[in-house]
């Protein structure tokens, strides 16, 4: 189980017994790592669209939060 964590052994076990479960992580592969990157310049860009146009279509703004709010998910969900 340490070798799917990406952990040795004695890490492992003491990651264990502090916190009681140690959370697998896959390693990423450089396509997967650019396209997280990729996702989150699309949030900062919605967010900053978002900000730009606040006050002139507030239905348009808030489709655009409930983007970035899904694209956020997905991102928490990849790592």
């Amino acid at each position: 189980m340490s070798k799917k964590c990406g952990l040795k052994l004695s890490e492992y076990c003491r990651r264990q017994a502090i916190h009681g479960e140690v959370k697998a992580i896959p390693v990423l592969t450089q396509e997967e790592i650019d396209y997280f990157h990729l996702l989150k310049t699309y949030c900062t860009n919605f967010n900053r669209i978002t900000n730009l146009i606040r006050k002139k279509d507030p239905g348009l703004t808030e489709e655009i939060r409930l983007l970035v709010e899904k694209l956020t998910r997905l991102q928490q969900r990849i790592l």
